[in-house]
């Protein structure tokens, strides 16, 4: 992780000299600001990866400043530090769009983890909506007009209203974290948390403390007790991107949770039962992990109660216009640019790659390109080598195509000579029906297309 910006916000200048040095520390490039509105110009005129901010500060609180920071941005990364915490503030920080919270007084290596974390997950994946009014949209958090997108928008309609567990597979970068969060938006638990865990990122050691809590005194480090994120889900919505990740004995808790709605924290006595949806997301291939011993494969039946396949982007090319375009008129928000869109060249050469990294590469991309450009108009200069080299293919590919007409038409001459202009007989000798000589000799201009 280089060149990782963080934002404190706190009033007490005290606790953000204390955290500055924390954190600088770790190399992070540190920016400070006493209170919400000093937080909110430095965001808008520089943005950060993560913002650390405290709950109770003067003025603008830090939970109102927190929904303005996600309406500037609503990818932003925002952990909230508080000393006076509950299960309720905790829930509606989530609910606002925080991306984690802390208790005071807390761990250093604590909080280090929780916002080296959050950079990890990194941006959301976006899709786009049918339509070009997404307000219009029944899906305005996603765009497709491909056949496997409309698919996909049948199975969210379905599939949403049942408290069913879905399971989600697809490459990286695909949206599958977009499609689970539009299944919560349209279902009966859309006012509770939408809770977010990246298995892939979090350290085995803090796992089970992350996704159950633990107990004040169950840890070296643990100087209160934490509220677990299944728990701050309550009546809402867990969603485990990348689980094929998990260890077994956290797959065995996982599965008490699934089947009797219950769980212990860490260094808890008692059982705390939970009530939430169950959403999982994974690019492995599970049955493989079942069959290699990797995974439960009681927990993979469980979990695979309905499934869903995101198809890679090289599959729904048709969309990839619309993606563009998409993501241009959001990074000219971003970047308080007026960048009209990318030459047609680009645009061609765009859709015909394919795309490894699909929809996070395509938005990484374009954000790059937009930075790089002097122009109104992105051209192919502003991609990395990989890209520009499209263009060099595209080249050969036509030199190709031209030098096997040309050897095409020259067999049909070839043939037409021996048969002396007979075109049934030259379509025998070259092994074709009458109708597709008669379209190549449209085809290379050697008649009228009459």
């Amino acid at each position: 992780m280089k060149n990782r910006k963080i934002l404190l916000v706190d009033d007490e200048a005290s606790v953000r000299r204390f955290l500055r040095d924390v954190f600088t520390s770790e190399g992070f490039t540190v920016f400070e600001a006493a209170n919400g509105d000093e937080a909110l110009k430095r965001l808008r005129s520089s943005p950060v990866d993560v913002t650390v901010m405290d709950l109770r500060m003067p003025g603008r609180d830090g939970m109102e400043t927190l929904r303005e920071v996600v309406k500037l941005d609503p990818n932003s990364k925002v952990v909230i530090m508080t000393g006076y915490a509950t299960v309720k503030t905790a829930v509606e920080s989530m609910k606002q769009g925080a991306f984690d919270y802390i208790v005071k007084p807390f761990e250093n290596d604590e909080l280090v983890d929780i916002v080296k974390t959050a950079i990890s997950q990194g941006k959301k994946s976006h899709l786009t909506a049918s339509g070009s009014n997404p307000q219009e949209n029944a899906y305005p958090g996603i765009i497709g007009r491909s056949r496997q997108m409309e698919e996909i928008f049948k199975i969210i309609k379905k599939v949403a209203l049942p408290n069913t567990t879905v399971l989600i597979t697809g490459e990286s970068g695909t949206g599958k974290s977009l499609i689970a969060h539009e299944i919560h938006k349209l279902s009966p638990r859309k006012q509770f948390p939408f809770i977010t865990i990246n298995c892939a990122v979090l350290p085995e050691t803090l796992m089970e403390s992350e996704l159950f809590g633990h107990e004040k005194g169950a840890f070296t480090g643990a100087v209160s007790s934490k509220t677990g994120k299944f728990e701050l889900a309550n009546r809402g919505t867990v969603f485990l991107d990348e689980i094929g990740t998990l260890s077994p004995q956290t797959q065995a808790k996982l599965l008490r949770i699934i089947q009797d709605k219950k769980f212990e924290r860490v260094g808890g006595e008692r059982f705390l039962e939970i009530d939430v949806r169950i959403i999982a997301a994974t690019n492995e291939n599970l049955e493989d992990a079942v069959a290699k011993g990797k995974f439960r494969e009681d927990l993979y039946y469980r979990l695979n109660v309905f499934s869903i396949t995101m198809p890679p982007l090289r599959e729904r090319a048709e969309d990839i216009p619309e993606l563009i375009n998409f993501f241009v008129d959001r990074f000219n928000n971003k970047l308080g640019r007026s960048i009209k869109g990318v030459s047609p060249r680009v645009m061609e050469l765009l859709t015909s790659y394919s795309w490894p990294g699909n929809i996070r590469e395509l938005e990484n991309l374009i954000e790059r390109a937009m930075i790089l450009t002097d122009s109104s108009e992105i051209t192919i200069d502003c991609f990395p080598a990989h890209i520009r080299s499209l263009e060099n293919e595209k080249v050969s590919e036509v030199k190709l195509d031209n030098f096997l007409g040309k050897m095409e038409r020259d067999i049909i001459v070839e043939a037409l000579e021996k048969t002396d202009g007979h075109r049934a007989k030259a379509a025998a000798l070259l092994g074709v029906s009458r109708r597709v000589l008669q379209y190549k000799l449209k085809k290379y201009g050697m008649i009228d297309g009459q």
